[in-house]
């Protein structure tokens, strides 16, 4: 209490003018004080946001990724329970039987097939057949494509379809795959 009682007689003891550049330099001390810290905590709730917003950014995009790997992950199960189920698919049988079934096996000029594993799929081999038939008519075609659509076993890659020279049909090249495991490679 000594200190306040002191600093309240030096204070009375003060002049007008005195008293006053006192109370403008503790006044002005006061609001730059609050200024620093108002500024300081401005730049650092800003900062904060925009970390905040990075982070939710990450976030989002490894929640993405992590749903593409889970996605990826039943992919593949799913592929591994198809081709453990049908060791013996044979895509050039496939084909023979669809044909006849189709009764396009007339139309058939030849097949061409061929292996490649590939990069992105180091355990599986990939099976390509290229069928080419001449003189179909569109719905021919179409079931045709309807039949290896429906079938989870193989899927087309290419399809070339022209205007046949001999006759008011189509002649039509196409390209259907299938994965077969690496380990069964040797029974092929």
């Amino acid at each position: 209490m000594a200190i306040l009682d002191k600093l309240k007689s030096y204070i009375q003891d003060l002049d007008d003018k005195t008293f006053y550049q006192y109370s403008a330099i503790v006044l002005g001390s006061i609001i730059l004080i609050v200024s620093v810290i108002w500024y300081a905590s401005y730049r650092k709730i800003s900062f904060l946001k925009k970390r905040i917003v990075t982070v939710n950014k990450n976030r989002q995009k490894l929640q993405e990724t992590l749903y593409t790997y889970e996605k990826v992950k039943q992919q593949q199960a799913h592929v591994a329970t198809l081709l453990e189920k049908d060791r013996n698919f044979k895509i050039v049988g496939f084909m023979d039987n669809l044909l006849s079934q189709l009764n396009l096996t007339s139309h058939k000029i030849n097949y061409h097939q061929s292996e490649e594993v590939k990069v992105s799929l180091p355990e599986y081999t990939e099976i390509k057949l290229v069928v080419t038939l001449q003189g179909l008519n569109m719905k021919q075609l179409v079931d045709l494509l309807h039949q290896i659509e429906n079938n989870e076993r193989i899927y087309i890659k290419d399809l070339d379809i022209t205007k046949s020279t001999s006759r008011p049909a189509i002649d039509v090249v196409f390209t259907v795959g299938t994965l077969q495991a690496r380990a069964q490679e040797g029974t092929e």
